[in-house]
């Protein structure tokens, strides 16, 4: 007789678990998301190595006004990518971080940012459980 036994899948304990912060930033030479995300990800890159790149966890929210961004970053390396702002080829000023997105999104962008994207998701449909958040 051949027994089968189910293996329950083990969570990671929080303290385990990676702290992500998002870090709003501004940079005034870029002028669309993908050209700041190079600049800020080569100059990251080259004081810390692509080992050190890839343990930070960089990744920019699509979220691009002007030239004001939102990237999201290790708990841990929150002061290597500051350090690469300001010892990159172009300059970049760190405007606020935050544990959260939407605290990140409010704060640089503004509510009014908030309830316009939210309803242009909710008519798209893309986000099931879009909230309007009010004023």
């Amino acid at each position: 007789m051949i027994k089968i036994s189910v293996i329950k899948k083990l969570k990671l304990i929080p303290v385990l678990k990676e702290r992500k912060r998002y870090v709003s930033f501004e940079m005034p030479e870029a002028k669309e998301l993908a050209e700041a995300q190079s600049i800020i990800q080569n100059s990251f890159a080259k004081m810390f190595g692509s080992y050190g790149l890839g343990c930070a966890g960089l990744q920019f929210l699509p979220d691009w006004e002007g030239c004001r961004g939102i990237a999201r970053i290790n708990n841990k390396y929150l002061n290597h990518l500051r350090a690469s702002f300001v010892l990159g080829d172009r300059f970049a000023r760190s405007l606020d971080v935050s544990g959260t997105v939407g605290k990140a999104r409010e704060r640089v962008f503004g509510k009014a940012y908030l309830i316009k994207t939210n309803l242009a998701r909710r008519k798209e449909g893309g986000y099931k459980n879009a909230t309007i958040t009010r004023i």
